[in-house]
């Protein structure tokens, strides 16, 4: 029951209708209708990214880059083995710079720099373990090369002779002190003439064991040349070293003879007989190449 002099609320109600909307006139309706046929034409940016062609260069960057594997080798084939790296770094890097240069049309930058950063792990690497052995063996080279300048002072022909074979052939027998056992051991040994008288009677020999049998005779002048020897059946490292040598034999004119001699050191890696998978290094004067010539300036 109402007051006096008051008039009742009506209410009214549209199907379909929300308080906050209000009609919708046939322009609006056709803008709505558009809108959503351009957002079904248009592709988000990740369906845009799947369609996104993968760069040639960052591929072929990839494969090079796994082949600076071979670095890690001593003489791969084709070129030098510092130089495997580089073909897989530069191709990489193009591909990385190409993909940033093409405005999300290209793929691939993942794999530029993946081949990029193998590249710099297999060059930098070898290159660093190439390096670390070549201190390495080099000092082994200058310490077998003052125990040969101790066997010439000591007046160790024995072992002088026996640090110029090769590894494998004073490996068997423990050869005799004694001179002449020696040379009849050797002469049982050798089809192609004793190597004791061949040694003895060499240029190389006659220096080391006559004319400048103390070691103050001899002086170091440095290095002549370095080489990795990539022989599968005998791989190891070589040195030639110099030295200016003062004969102790003076000549009709009263003047000593001074000589370059040039010693070339030779290694091989071996097997080690306590480990099949460890190789160990020996030493030995590889008297052939080595030369004795007369020196230019006394």
């Amino acid at each position: 029951m109402s007051e006096p002099g008051t008039r009742p609320a009506t209410v009214s109600w549209r199907p379909n209708a929300s308080p906050d909307s209000s009609e919708k006139t046939p322009a609006d309706v056709s803008a709505a209708a558009s809108g959503g046929v351009r957002e079904r034409l248009v592709a988000s940016p990740a369906e845009a990214d799947e369609y996104r062609p993968i760069s040639g260069w960052a591929i072929a960057g990839l494969v090079l880059s796994v082949l600076s594997a071979f670095c890690w080798m001593d003489s791969p084939p084709l070129v030098p083995a510092r130089a495997w790296w580089l073909p897989g770094f530069i191709l990489s890097l193009w591909a990385w710079w190409r993909i940033r240069r093409a405005e999300n049309t290209l793929a691939g930058a993942t794999l530029a720099r993946i081949g990029i950063a193998l590249s710099l792990i297999n060059g930098v690497g070898s290159l660093t373990a190439q390096e670390v052995t070549y201190w390495v063996v080099r000092a082994e080279a200058r310490q077998f090369a003052q125990e040969l300048l101790e066997y010439i002072h000591q007046r160790k022909e024995r072992e002088l002779f026996l640090a110029t074979l090769p590894p494998e052939q004073r490996r068997h027998k423990e050869p005799p002190a004694d001179r002449q056992r020696l040379i009849r051991y050797f002469e049982a040994q050798s089809r192609m003439g004793n190597p004791v008288i061949a040694f003895e009677n060499s240029i190389l020999g006659r220096v080391m064991l006559k004319e400048a049998p103390n070691r103050q005779n001899w002086e170091y002048r440095g290095i002549l040349g370095y080489e990795t020897l990539t022989d599968v059946s005998y791989p190891g490292y070589q040195f030639r070293f110099l030295y200016r040598v003062r004969s102790d034999l003076e000549p009709e004119d009263g003047q000593p003879l001074v000589y370059d001699v040039e010693l070339v050191l030779t290694c091989f890696r071996v097997s080690n007989t306590r480990s099949r998978w460890r190789a160990q290094r020996e030493w030995f004067l590889n008297a052939a190449p080595s030369t004795v010539r007369l020196a230019s300036e006394k």
